[in-house]
């Protein structure tokens, strides 16, 4: 997995350099999940390791299967597995790599 040097990067990154994505402070020693979206869905996340340094931990998540999903599935989510189904018919699932990801 071509994301796990992602996964170290951010440890290099500043409090200026990111922006949250919810209004709870950073905590010390905690899991990190890094993520993005390009030709696929790069995924890792890095733990302390024994030494209390960070360890990085490749994943295939953007495999994972994508439904719609909320209140009553909204017609646009709908309207987009349609889409997509057609789209990919010689595949058997659709997966949120496909929906987020070049």
């Amino acid at each position: 997995n071509d994301f796990v040097a992602q996964g170290y990067g951010i440890l290099t990154l500043g409090d200026n350099d990111v922006i949250p994505l919810h209004d709870v402070p950073a905590e010390d020693g905690a899991p990190i999940a890094c993520l993005g979206a390009g030709t696929g869905l790069g995924q890792c996340f890095l733990c302390p390791g024994p030494s209390g340094n960070y360890e990085c931990y490749p994943s295939e998540g953007g495999h994972a299967e994508w439904a719609p999903r909320g209140s009553g599935s909204d017609e646009t989510q709908l309207e987009l597995l349609k889409f997509l189904k057609i789209r990919f018919s010689g595949w058997n699932r659709i997966s949120v790599e496909r929906v987020v990801s070049g």
